[in-house]
């Protein structure tokens, strides 16, 4: 996650939004969590992974890219480095 926040953080100008969906935790773990960290992007709060299941997501972690256009452009299961931030999303952030 750090990796993904610095990125947002970098990229954020550019149009380029992050959001972490946290499930199955209890809100107030979350916000602890996230005040640590120091992490700025919103957290969505899924505490039934109601949505999760909806989105058939059953690897964690799992990121998916959704292009200006709303359409699902990439999906990435596993973590993402620095790297592959910059040679798989930035790219995209001019589509």
């Amino acid at each position: 996650m750090p990796a993904l926040h610095d990125f947002y953080r970098a990229h954020q100008a550019e149009g380029f939004t992050l959001l972490a969906v946290n499930a199955g935790e209890a809100p107030a773990q979350v916000q602890s969590f996230i005040q640590q960290t120091g992490f700025t992007f919103p957290v969505l709060l899924d505490p039934n992974t109601t949505l999760l299941t909806e989105l058939g997501i059953r690897s964690f972690p799992t990121s998916i890219l959704v292009g200006r256009d709303g359409k699902v452009k990439r999906i990435h299961i596993g973590m993402l480095t620095a790297s592959q931030l910059q040679t798989e999303i930035a790219p995209l952030l001019g589509q």
